[in-house]
Formats: structure tokens, C-alpha cells, sequence
């Protein structure tokens, strides 16, 4: 038995060894730097090929593949490209090589042996992935699947005949670059039979910038302002182009508008020609010379449209078509008129010349109050004279010849006066302008055969120009010389005096003392129309006192302000002060007696006026003027303005100076000395215009209505953070102490 099973056992093992020995006689028929028979690289043969070999194979296809057209599609219409075009390629070419190489050759002999047996019956394909080249497949669909795209247009709107037209907007449509690379790449790997390919780009919707809807909510007038420009020359011909290319401007709601780039380049090609314009104190010739005109004339239409002026700038020197400063100039790049739409619709901009007259008109959806209407009002604050700049020129000796007109220098400022039915309920400066004088050039003959005579008169015109003594001419011009000036001042001095009895007609000097009841009805009282219920009753004739209401627990805090000075808005500045003195004390200031004393020369003209700015100031910020008394004194030379200020607080609410604690914040609101400078501004403002460049001193003009922190220092009482106010006279600051790390203005 035991030899029968050692038998059997040995003739397995045998068996055994031969089967191993077949197997793996067929597995090593091929070297291993060899792929087998009938491997597949996608559909490349690479049987009995070395790596490199395959690789070369493999390159090859590729090569033909990208020989072969592709139809990208969008919708009905198609281009045709080439998958090369596309920068087409297989993945990873050098890993689906090593693959080939080592099928068969991993595992067991007996695993390996099978995977060799069944190529005699089937392929073994190694599956590959295409790709193509993502920034060459965008630069195609611009370079040329672009006529696919069709881009959105725009809904349009025309003024004919005194109507608006409007055309629809259209849908268009974009390719999706990147939507579109991975469709092609799903394509070729999924649906492609290696033949031909016809794939669809991915495109997305073109929304339109404007729609009808948003344009059929113009409908009204917003603003609208005519010039005169007269008719024919190149300085028409500049306005009616510059009109030409502003005229049917569309804006969109938060969109900024400049002029000087609607109407630029100002070149004959674009309709401009050469004229009159300034230039460092001169008029010159120059290309657009005119279009100052139009963008002033825009400008106007603009403020009146309430729109948001983003740059503004005046002329150098003053235009005789509006009133100062109300111009806007535009001078290469850095001088031109922008604005914003700050309406939340469209607006339309209409301009044209008609008789002479340049006008522009502000369309859009008119949603202000139909009570409230608004002016703007020039006043000129001070004027230079144009003055003489005396030059020689080649003309016989004593000859006297004026060359081009002389310039009023100016200083100005606009303000903004709102009306509700008809009544004034605030004024504010909107801009401030400096134009320069510019002499009037008179050209002096000095060609004479005397040459002492000409010596002399070349001596004398720098002494002229500086206005000091005249010219030894000859006797007889001298004598006709003096006899015409003694003629000039005579004259002169009968026209001032008919100016003062004309104006002293008109108006007198008040009388030293109080003012009588006839003008403290008329110019002290009338003008205060702003009441809070708090007053027990308003200013009056009958009334001497003046009183507040308080509610339960209330408490009623007074201040006082003494100024004196010649300024007009005096006044505000006192009441500025007395605002600013109750606020930081905790209180709400409500109302304000005012008693001003002017010199015995005033006019009631000046009372009214000082009284108005005062009463504009006091409603602005809430504050009635609930008392105004006035009088003349041979005593003094300059207004004074006493203003007594009220407030009402809760007792609790009181601040005091003692109340202050270490570790506690001192806050300051808005700037100090910003009383003084503003009134330094007022008194020197001529000289400062020579020293200063005015975009650096219209910042500072502006700054009026800072004066007043009564609505910061509520704000931060509000806030809880302050428990103190310290003793700090620069009352038009605005001061008070917070604790710190609670105090958190603009709440």
C-alpha cells in the first residue's frame, strides 16, 4: 500500500512539473521588453512592440485624430474646426505604454498564463480618455464660433416731434467657454466613433443693459435751462456739435456722465472747428473754442434736475451767459462736468439750438414733492477791477491804442433755495467760484526822432502800469489830459450822487435807538415763519418775554453768544455757539432770542438780511427764534449779535464738566476753529484768492454747515457712552466726554 501511494504521489509531482514547465514556456514567449500579441492601445496595435515603439504608434494616432473636423454647433448654425484646432491629445500616453507592456507579466505564473491564453481568442484593448486643450478650444470659439454668438442689443429711445420712441430690447446669446470644453471632452470619450464628430456648445442667455420698461419711466421733465449762443461763426458751429453729441444721451440709474468725454476729440473730423476761448487770463484761438457753453448750459439743467454734480470747475475768467457761478467749464483733462443719476430710473438728456438759444432739457420720473420747487440764487461776494497794463508798441510817440477788453475779477458763490407752496424753507451754499481780473492792454507809441522824448515815455509805462504818475508828454496834450480827467470826475461824482439819492430813496439810514415797530414788524419779525409747539407764543410787537414749555420732569438750560463783526450771517455763528454750548451739556437746544445792534450808517436791508440767515440757520436744525429785538448806537462801528439760547433736557440727563473721571474719552466733533477760519474767510477773502488757488479754498467756503453738532452730539447721547461733558469753550467744535469703548457715533 504505501508503495501504491508513493507511486501515485510521484507521478503527480511529475504531472505537475510538466504542466509548470508548458506554462511557463508560453508565458516566456515573449521577452518582457515586449508587449504580447494582440494588445490594443484604443485602436493602435501594439502587439510585439518595445515601449518606445508603442509610444511612437500611439503619437501617431493622435496625429491623424487631429486631422479630423469637428462641427460645433449652436442651435440651426455651425462652424466647422479641427480636433488639432482644439489642441486634442490622449491622457496620459506614457502610463497607457506601461500598461500594454505589463499585461501579462504580473502574478502568479499560473494567473499570468491565463491572461496570455485568452489573447488567443480575444484583444485586450487598453482604454484611453481624450482631451483637448482648454485655452486653445477659447481662443477657437472667439476666433471663430463667435458669428454663432449673437450679442444682446439694447431697447433705445429717441425724442421726435415732442414724443419719446421706443424700440424693444433682444435677448442674445454667448458661449459658455468652459461648459462648452467639458461637452466636447464628454463627446469624443462617450459618442464619438472615430469618424466624424458634430458636438453642441453650451451658450448662455445675453441679458440687455436696458430694457423698454426701464425706459418707458421717462416721461418727465426734470430740469431744464436755456443759454443765448447767438447764430453762425466757428464758436456756434463748436456749440452745435458739442450739442449734437450730448443730445439723446441715455443715463442708467447709478451711472456717471462726463461731457468733456461725450463731446472730445475736438478735432474737424468730429465736427469742431477753431474759436474763442480762455486761456491763462487771455481769449485765444482754439479748437472747440465754445463748448464751455454747452457744458454750462448742461450744468444748469443738471442742478435743476437735482442730479449729484461729481466735478465742477469755473471759468479763469468770467462768461457773459450766465451769472457767476453758474458756469462749468471743461479744459483738456482736468477741468470737465460729471454727474451721477442718483435717481433710481433713467434719465434722458435733450439738447438743441433754436432762435439763437441753446437749450437742455433733464428727463426721467419726476418723484419729488409737487409743493417743492428750488432756485438757485448767485451772489457775488467781491470784485476786482479789470485795471491797465500799459505796453510799448512801434507806434509814433504818444499814440495810445487799446488791445482786446479787459476782465472783472470776481468772487461768487450759488446758493440752493428750496420753497414748499410757496415759502423758503432752507438755503444752503452750493458752490463757490473765483474768476481772475484781467487787464485791458493799452499799447504806447514810442518811435519819435527825439530820442529823450522816447527815453521818457519808455521810463514812464512801468511807473503806469503800477498806476502812479502820468507821462511828461508835451504841455498842450497835458493840459487837454487834465481838463478830460477834472471832465471824468465830475461826472463821476454826479453819478455817484445820483446813485446814493436813487438808492437812499429807496431806502434810508434807520435811525439811532430801537428800531421803530414799523421795522421790527417788517424786517425783524416776518421773516421768522419756523414755530415749535414748545414756544408759549410767538415773537410779536406786544410781547416782551418769551417763554418755553416743559413737560413733567423737564428742565430748561439757557447759553449765551456775543459776537460782533460786519458779516451778514453773523448770527449764525452766535447761534452756532449757543446750539452747540446746550448740546454738549445734554440738552436739545429749541429756541433762541436774538438781539442785534448795528451802527448808526445801516440800513434796514442789512437787519433783514442778517435776521434771515439766522432764521434759515435756526429752522434747519430745529431751533425757533422766539424773540428779535434791534437798535442803532453812535457807539460802536461793527454789528454786534447777542443770542440767547434755550434748551429742555430731563434733570437726570444734565452734563457738567465736574462729572468728568480719569480714564474717560474726550471726544471732538467736527474741527476746531472752524468758526474763525470760516470768518477769516469772510473778511480776507480777496486776499486769500490771490494766495490760494481755489480748489483749495472752495473745500473750506463749503464747510458753513458744520458749524452746528447739535445732530452728533444727540447721536452719541443716544449712544449711552456719554456720562460727562468737559468745560471746553471751542464751542464750534462740538466737545463731550464718552467712556471709552462704549461710545459708537453715527448709531
Amino acid at each position: 500500500m504505501l508503495a501504491t501511494a508513493g507511486i501515485i504521489a510521484f507521478s503527480i509531482l511529475v504531472v505537475l512539473g510538466i504542466v509548470y514547465f508548458v506554462f511557463r514556456s508560453r508565458v516566456k514567449s515573449t521577452a518582457d521588453n515586449e508587449i504580447y500579441n494582440n494588445v490594443y492601445i484604443e485602436t493602435v496595435n501594439v502587439s510585439g512592440m518595445k515601449k518606445s515603439d508603442a509610444k511612437k504608434a500611439v503619437e501617431a494616432k493622435i496625429k491623424k485624430y487631429q486631422e479630423q473636423s469637428i462641427s460645433l454647433r449652436i442651435e440651426e448654425e455651425n462652424v466647422q474646426v479641427t480636433l488639432g484646432e482644439l489642441g486634442f491629445t490622449i491622457k496620459d500616453v506614457d502610463k497607457l505604454v506601461e500598461k500594454a507592456l505589463a499585461y501579462g507579466k504580473g502574478g502568479s505564473i499560473w494567473s499570468r498564463y491565463f491572461e496570455v491564453k485568452k489573447l488567443d481568442k480575444e484583444k485586450k484593448v487598453i482604454s484611453a480618455a481624450y482631451q483637448i486643450d482648454s485655452e486653445k478650444a477659447k481662443a477657437v470659439f472667439e476666433a471663430k464660433a463667435q458669428p454663432l454668438e449673437k450679442a444682446a442689443t439694447n431697447a433705445t429711445i429717441t425724442r421726435e416731434n415732442g414724443a419719446f420712441v421706443i424700440t424693444d430690447e433682444v435677448q442674445g446669446k454667448t458661449i459658455d467657454a468652459e461648459a462648452s470644453v467639458k461637452a466636447i471632452e464628454t463627446y469624443l470619450n462617450k459618442k464619438w466613433n472615430k469618424k466624424e464628430a458634430s458636438v453642441d456648445l453650451v451658450s448662455v442667455s445675453d441679458v440687455p443693459d436696458v430694457t423698454r420698461e426701464q425706459l418707458e419711466t421717462i416721461q418727465d421733465t426734470l430740469g431744464t435751462f436755456t443759454t443765448y449762443c447767438g447764430s453762425g461763426g466757428g464758436r456756434v458751429q463748436n456749440i452745435e456739435s458739442g450739442t449734437a453729441h450730448i443730445n439723446g444721451a441715455v443715463v442708467m440709474s447709478g451711472e456717471e456722465y462726463s461731457a468733456n468725454a461725450a463731446m472730445e476729440p475736438y478735432t474737424t473730423e468730429n465736427g469742431f472747428t477753431e474759436a474763442g476761448s480762455y486761456e491763462n487770463g487771455k481769449v485765444v484761438q482754439s479748437m472747440g473754442g465754445g463748448i464751455c457753453q454747452v457744458s454750462t448750459t448742461l450744468y444748469n439743467a443738471v442742478i435743476l434736475a437735482e442730479l449729484e454734480v461729481t466735478q465742477r470747475h469755473p471759468h479763469s475768467m468770467l462768461v457773459d451767459y450766465v451769472k457767476p457761478s453758474m458756469d462749468a467749464a471743461i479744459a483738456g483733462d482736468y477741468k470737465d462736468l460729471k454727474f451721477k443719476n442718483n435717481t433710481e430710473t433713467p434719465i434722458y438728456i435733450e439738447g438743441y439750438i433754436s432762435g439763437g438759444n441753446l437749450t437742455f432739457t433733464i428727463y426721467g420720473k419726476e418723484t419729488r414733492n409737487a409743493n417743492r420747487s428750488i432756485e438757485f440764487v448767485s451772489e457775488t461776494l467781491s470784485t476786482t477791477p479789470a485795471g491797465k497794463k500799459f505796453v510799448e508798441s512801434g507806434d509814433s510817440l504818444g499814440v495810445m491804442t487799446k488791445s482786446g477788453s479787459g476782465h472783472t475779477g470776481k468772487t461768487a458763490r450759488l446758493w440752493k433755495v428750496v420753497y414748499e407752496n410757496g415759502q423758503e424753507v432752507s438755503r444752503g451754499i452750493f458752490n463757490n467760484s473765483t474768476y481772475s481780473a484781467s487787464p485791458v492792454t493799452v499799447n504806447v507809441g514810442t518811435a519819435s526822432d527825439n530820442a529823450e522824448a522816447s527815453a521818457l515815455v519808455k521810463a514812464q509805462l512801468p511807473r503806469r502800469m503800477k498806476g502812479r504818475s502820468t507821462m511828461q508828454l508835451p504841455r498842450r496834450r497835458q493840459r487837454l489830459r487834465r481838463r478830460h480827467k477834472r471832465r471824468k470826475r465830475k461826472h463821476r461824482t454826479h453819478r455817484m450822487r445820483h446813485r446814493r439819492k436813487r438808492r437812499q430813496s429807496k431806502e434810508e439810514v434807520m435811525k439811532v435807538g430801537k428800531v421803530s415797530q414799523t421795522v421790527l414788524k417788517r424786517s425783524l419779525l416776518k421773516p421768522l415763519q419756523f414755530h415749535r409747539e414748545e414756544s408759549m407764543f410767538p415773537p410779536s410787537v406786544e410781547e416782551m418775554c418769551y417763554g418755553i414749555k416743559t413737560g413733567e420732569g423737564e428742565e430748561v438750560l439757557s447759553s449765551t453768544a456775543v459776537l460782533y463783526g460786519n458779516e451778514k450771517d453773523l448770527g449764525v455763528f452766535a447761534l452756532a455757539q449757543a446750539a452747540n454750548d446746550l448740546a454738549t451739556r445734554g440738552a436739545v437746544p429749541v429756541a433762541a432770542a436774538v438781539y442785534i445792534m448795528l451802527p448808526p450808517y445801516a440800513y434796514e436791508s442789512r437787519l433783514k438780511a442778517m435776521i434771515e440767515y439766522v432764521e434759515r440757520a435756526g429752522s434747519a436744525h430745529g431751533i425757533q427764534i422766539i424773540c428779535a429785538k434791534a437798535e442803532t448806537s453812535p457807539a460802536i462801528n461793527q454789528a454786534i449779535v447777542y443770542v440767547n439760547g434755550m434748551g429742555v433736557l430731563k434733570k437726570e440727563e444734565l452734563l457738567r464738566s465736574c462729572m468728568g473721571k480719569p480714564g474717560q474719552d474726550i471726544v471732538l466733533l467736527k474741527w476746531i476753529a472752524l468758526e474763525g477760519t470760516l470768518r477769516v474767510m469772510r473778511e480776507k477773502e480777496e486776499e486769500l484768492s490771490r494766495r490760494f488757488i481755489p480748489a483749495f479754498l472752495n473745500p473750506i467756503r463749503q464747510m458753513e454747515g458744520e458749524l452746528f453738532s447739535v445732530d452728533e452730539l444727540q447721536t452719541a447721547k443716544k449712544s449711552g457712552g456719554i456720562s460727562d461733558a468737559p468745560d471746553y469753550r471751542g464751542r464750534d467744535s462740538g466737545s463731550f466726554m464718552g467712556d471709552g469703548g462704549k461710545l459708537r457715533c453715527g448709531d
